[in-house]
C-alpha cells in the first residue's frame, strides 16, 4: 500500500493497475500494454520469480522491478537472474521510487543501496564457470559500452558518447551478452567486475566518471 500510494501521487505515473498473483500479471500484460511492472516476490499461485521469468520471455519490452520487504540475497539473485531490471524494498521512499522509475524507463537498471552490496558481493565472489568469458574477446568499443552500462548510463547516453545510434548500442549489448554468456545486465556487470573493466583508469578518465 505504501508503494501504491507513492505511485498514485507521482506525476511520472498516469495509471496504476493491480494484480492479485502471477497469473493475473500475465493475463493483464496480454490484454494491455504496460510500461513497467512492480513485481512482488511473494505471491500465491505463481510467485514473483517464476512470473518474472515468464514476463521476460513473453513480454521482453516490459521491464520488471522486483519488490520485497526482505533484503534476502538468495531472492535478490533469483530475481535478477529471472530478468528483473531493478530491485526495491517496500520501505522505499518517494524519492527512491521516482529515481528507480526514471532509470528503468531510460533503459538502465536500479538496485536499492541495501540490495546493491549483496549483489556485488555475489558478482565478485562467484566462481568463473565458463572459459568463454575471456577479456581477450572484448574489443575496445565493447569494453567502453559495458563500462558505461556498469555506471548506469542509458542507451541514449552511451550512443551520444560513442557517436553512434541507439540501435548500434543495442547491437553491441546483444553481442556482449553473447560473448560473455550473460542472460541479463547483471551478467554483464559480473563480467566487467571480474575483468576489472569498471576500474580501468583509461576509461574512467575518458568518460570522466569521477566527476559524474
Amino acid at each position: 500500500m505504501g508503494i501504491d500510494s507513492i505511485l498514485q501521487k507521482t506525476k511520472l505515473v498516469s495509471s496504476v493497475t493491480h494484480a492479485e498473483n502471477g497469473e493475473d500479471v500475465l493475463k493483464l500484460l496480454k490484454k494491455k500494454k504496460f510500461d513497467l511492472v512492480f513485481m512482488d516476490i511473494m505471491m500465491p499461485q505463481l510467485d514473483g520469480i517464476t512470473t518474472t521469468k515468464k514476463v521476460s520471455i513473453r513480454f521482453p519490452d516490459v521491464p520488471v522491478i522486483a519488490l520485497t520487504s526482505v533484503d534476502d540475497r538468495e531472492n535478490i539473485i533469483k530475481m535478477i537472474d529471472a530478468g528483473a531490471r531493478g530491485y526495491l524494498l517496500k520501505s522505499a521512499d518517494t524519492k527512491e521510487v521516482k529515481i528507480a522509475i526514471k532509470k528503468i524507463l531510460d533503459g538502465s537498471h536500479y538496485y536499492a543501496d541495501e540490495v546493491e552490496k549483496n549483489l556485488f558481493d555475489r558478482l565478485i565472489h562467484k566462481p568463473v564457470l565458463d572459459s568463454k568469458q575471456s577479456i581477450d574477446v572484448v574489443t575496445d568499443r565493447l569494453r567502453a559500452v559495458v563500462f558505461l552500462i556498469c555506471y548506469e548510463f542509458t542507451t541514449k547516453e552511451i550512443a551520444d558518447k560513442l557517436f553512434v545510434s541507439e540501435k548500434t548500442i543495442e547491437g553491441y549489448r546483444t553481442k556482449l551478452m553473447e560473448i560473455t554468456n550473460s542472460k541479463n545486465i547483471a551478467g554483464l556487470v559480473m563480467f566487467a567486475v571480474r575483468n576489472r573493466i569498471t576500474d580501468d583508469p583509461s576509461l574512467i578518465e575518458q568518460f570522466r566518471i569521477a566527476s559524474r
